[in-house]
């Protein structure tokens, strides 16, 4: 055919780029969204995922069990951008970076975190993003997906309560103790007298 590209070859990338059109506008997708949303077989949304993977159109984002969840890297910075619009008292710090990057992952590691973390002219570390993780995990706005293995695996989190697009951030306080009668107070409180 000396180079030149078959009819059917040029129907087959007018749909596959036709089907990307759609893909673009998906928050987040599995394999069967494709076949349903796209009116695809299987196979052909396969071959779709894959080479939109290979340049880089397509991120995978989590998975749940054996399903496997993927958003397109355009999407995905549009909805960063969003959050950063919508949260402009936290950009610019390692825990407004942090955060909204969680909620936009909703599933994550502290790899992930410090990953998706660094912008801004913010540098955050995975030991950083380790313990932001770990401070929320305590207070109730994370929980463990998979556990962590040694040398192995980051454990993977899942934030469970999303307040809103404000940071939480911790505070250190000062307590003062009066042995003399049993007392304990926080000091330097806006509050305080």
């Amino acid at each position: 055919m000396n180079g030149e590209i078959s009819d059917g070859r040029r129907t087959a990338e007018a749909r596959r780029t036709k089907a990307f059109e759609r893909v673009r506008t998906m928050d987040e997708f599995r394999l069967v969204d494709l076949e349903t949303e796209l009116k695809v077989p299987h196979g052909t949304a396969q071959r779709y995922l894959t080479q939109w993977q290979r340049e880089g159109l397509v991120d995978y984002v989590r998975k749940e069990g054996q399903v496997r969840f993927y958003i397109s890297a355009e999407r995905r910075q549009q909805l960063i951008e969003a959050s950063a619009k919508v949260a402009p008292n936290a950009a610019g710090t390692p825990e407004g970076n942090m955060w909204r990057a969680m909620r936009i992952l909703r599933h994550f590691t502290p790899l992930d975190i410090a990953a998706h973390s660094n912008a801004g002219g913010v540098q955050v570390s995975v030991d950083k993003a380790r313990s932001y993780c770990r401070t929320l995990l305590e207070g109730g706005y994370l929980r463990i997906r998979d556990q962590p293995i040694r040398g192995r695996r980051e454990a993977l989190f899942q934030l469970v309560r999303n307040t809103g697009p404000e940071a939480p951030v911790t505070r250190r306080v000062t307590v003062l103790e009066d042995s003399n009668i049993g007392e304990i107070s926080v000091v330097g409180r806006k509050d305080a007298p």
